[in-house]
C-alpha cells in the first residue's frame, strides 16, 4: 500500500486522500449533463452564446466539443501560473486573444483549456460558485464525505503528499496552488468507488445521460474518435471500455470501467513514477482475462491520438 507520508510513516489507507488529477474530468462533465438535464443548456449551444467575448475566435465550438476534446483549442492555458491562485474568469478573459490549433470538430486534441471554460460555464449556468455546484448536486448527495475540490492552504484531513525521484533519492514535490478545473477536485478509493457505482445505477446522471457520455463522439468527417465526455472509450469484442488515467503534480491516477462486466479498476498513487496504468493492467488481467486482448487494443487506440494523457 505504501506511505500517505513518508517523513511521518503515515500508511496509505481507504481513507487517504489523493489529486486525482484528469479522473476529474468525468465528474465535471456529468456536472455539465446534469445542467443540459436541467434544460439550462445544450450540447449544440455555441459558446459565444455564454461568453459573447468569444464570438471572433469560437468558429462555432460549442459544448459537446469542448466536452470531448475537439474544439481545436490548445492544451493548456497560455502562460498559467502554477503557483497563482487564479480564476476561471481570467482565464476566460484571455481567451479572445486565442488561436484554435484546428478547426472546431475537425479532430481530437485533448485540452485542459476547455475544461477550463466548462468550469466557468457551470458557474455561469448554475449561479454557484463552482465548489458549491459539486458539493450540493454530486458530492453530498452521494456520502462523497472525503471528495471536494482541491486546496493548496485549507486543512484537509488525511491529505496525502506527494514524492518524485531524483538521484536515487525520494524527494518531496511540494504542491499546486493553481486551481484547474480539469484536475480540480481529491478524493479517496472509498469515495471513488461510491463514484463508481453511482454511474452504474444512474443515481445522479439519468441513463440516457451516462450512455451520451460513453459515446464516441463523431468528428467532421464522420469518423468517431476515441473520447465520449470525460471518458475514453473503446467498444471492443467482448465490453465497452471507458478509461482515463490522471496525473497532476507528482499524483498519478487511473480509472476503468467495464460497462457490461460490472467491474471497474480505480488506482490513486502520490509518486511520480508510479505506472498507475501498468498496475490497472495487472489487476484487470487476475479479474477479467477474457477482456485483455480488448483492453490492448484500446490502448493502442488511444496511442493513436496525438494528444493523450
Amino acid at each position: 500500500m505504501g506511505y500517505a507520508n513518508i517523513e511521518h510513516e503515515v500508511p496509505v489507507n481507504e481513507n487517504s486522500v489523493f489529486k486525482i488529477g484528469s479522473l476529474s474530468k468525468s465528474i465535471l462533465a456529468t456536472g455539465m449533463m446534469l445542467l443540459v438535464e436541467d434544460g439550462l443548456v445544450k450540447l449544440s449551444d455555441d459558446v459565444c452564446r455564454y461568453i459573447p467575448k468569444l464570438r471572433a475566435q469560437s468558429q462555432g465550438i460549442t459544448i459537446e466539443m469542448l466536452l470531448s476534446h475537439t474544439a481545436g483549442l490548445r492544451r493548456n492555458p497560455v502562460n498559467e501560473n502554477f503557483f497563482a491562485v487564479g480564476s476561471l474568469q481570467a482565464i476566460v478573459d484571455t481567451l479572445e486573444n486565442w488561436t484554435l490549433v484546428d478547426r472546431p470538430g475537425e479532430s481530437f486534441s485533448y485540452s485542459n483549456l476547455g475544461y477550463f471554460v466548462l468550469g466557468f460555464l457551470i458557474e455561469e449556468l448554475s449561479g454557484l460558485r463552482f465548489s458549491t455546484f459539486f458539493e450540493e448536486r454530486i458530492f453530498k448527495k452521494l456520502g462523497m464525505v472525503r471528495t471536494r475540490t482541491t486546496s493548496a492552504y485549507e486543512i484537509i484531513k488525511n491529505r496525502s503528499a506527494s514524492y518524485f525521484v531524483a538521484n536515487n533519492s525520494v524527494l518531496n514535490a511540494g504542491d499546486l496552488i493553481q486551481f484547474r478545473p480539469s484536475g480540480a477536485f481529491i478524493s479517496t478509493i472509498t469515495d471513488m468507488l461510491i463514484w463508481d457505482k453511482s454511474l452504474r445505477n444512474f443515481s445522479i446522471l439519468s441513463e440516457d445521460g451516462f450512455d451520451r457520455m460513453a459515446t464516441p463522439v463523431r468528428l467532421r468527417s464522420g469518423k468517431a474518435s476515441s473520447y465520449g465526455f470525460g471518458w475514453y472509450v473503446f467498444r471492443g469484442r467482448h465490453d465497452t471500455i471507458l478509461f482515463h488515467g490522471g496525473g497532476l503534480w507528482s499524483f498519478r491516477s487511473y480509472h476503468l470501467f467495464l460497462m457490461k462486466a460490472g467491474i471497474s479498476i480505480v488506482v490513486l498513487a502520490n509518486r511520480r513514477d508510479t505506472n498507475v496504468k501498468a498496475i490497472t493492467t495487472r489487476i484487470l488481467d487476475m479479474t477479467a482475462p477474457e477482456i485483455a486482448a480488448d483492453w490492448a487494443e484500446a490502448t493502442v487506440a488511444v496511442q493513436s491520438d496525438t494528444n493523450n494523457p
